[in-house]
């Protein structure tokens, strides 16, 4: 992203900066953004009986509350729509066998640097 200062003709890279939005912080360009997330077992995660439901059904399941589920916590159902994408995606009826979708994510994940 470039900016054009006011009153100059050429664009310039942005000096660090902080951008806060609600659940979304970026004090770098050029670093990772921070998205705020609901712990497990916090006040504010056993306040939303929805939230609490799918934290639960994530320790039954995996035994933790992976952060690619906490990603989504301020919006639970969204989280609810985002886990029932996944478990179609990787567990349901298709042409590849469930450990080539596994290979599939694991490999997505390292070209992107993701540690999900």
């Amino acid at each position: 992203m470039f900016v054009q200062p006011r009153g100059q003709g050429k664009l310039e890279a942005p000096r660090p900066f902080l951008i806060h939005f609600p659940i979304l912080t970026c004090r770098y360009p050029d670093r990772m953004a921070y998205v705020r997330q609901i712990t497990p077992g916090t006040p504010e995660a056993v306040k939303d009986p929805l939230l609490a439901a799918l934290y639960a059904e994530a320790v039954r399941r995996t035994g933790r509350v992976w952060k690619i589920v906490q990603l989504t916590s301020l919006a639970p159902r969204a989280t609810r729509a985002s886990l029932a994408l996944y478990q179609e995606l990787m567990h349901g009826p298709g042409p590849l066998p469930r450990r080539v979708r596994e290979l599939l994510a694991v490999v997505v994940s390292q070209a992107n640097a993701c540690g999900y």
